[in-house]
């Protein structure tokens, strides 16, 4: 893996339409510090890194090397109906434990 973070950091700050000045404000850092960063001098700590990615909403191996591909977020809310349609068969193990559980309880209080 060929390491790309200066020319991801660019592209980017270009997307987010972001200057050097307004990354190094987000970030707590001085403006030569990120000019150094872009320029391939330097590279960033693992906690300017992950706040590099909260900035730009993605990942450290996208912005390191430029894969996007090797981590795939998936969000999917679940409703009620999604959650039966797929765990239908839940039911039936609860209503199970209930019949056992009800009158095992309903006995000992008698």
């Amino acid at each position: 893996m060929n390491v790309v973070f200066p020319e991801r950091l660019k592209s980017y700050m270009q997307a987010n339409h972001l200057s050097e000045m307004e990354v190094a404000n987000k970030l707590s850092v001085s403006k030569p510090e990120v000019d150094n960063w872009e320029a391939g001098v330097s590279t960033p700590d693992l906690t300017n890194l992950i706040n590099l990615t909260k900035v730009f909403n993605c990942t450290i191996d996208d912005l390191v090397f430029g894969s996007s591909d090797v981590v795939v977020k998936h969000t999917h809310s679940m409703n009620f109906w999604y959650f039966i349609s797929h765990y239908w068969w839940l039911l039936f193990a609860f209503g199970g434990f209930l019949g056992w559980f009800v009158p095992a309880i309903v006995d000992v209080f008698k």
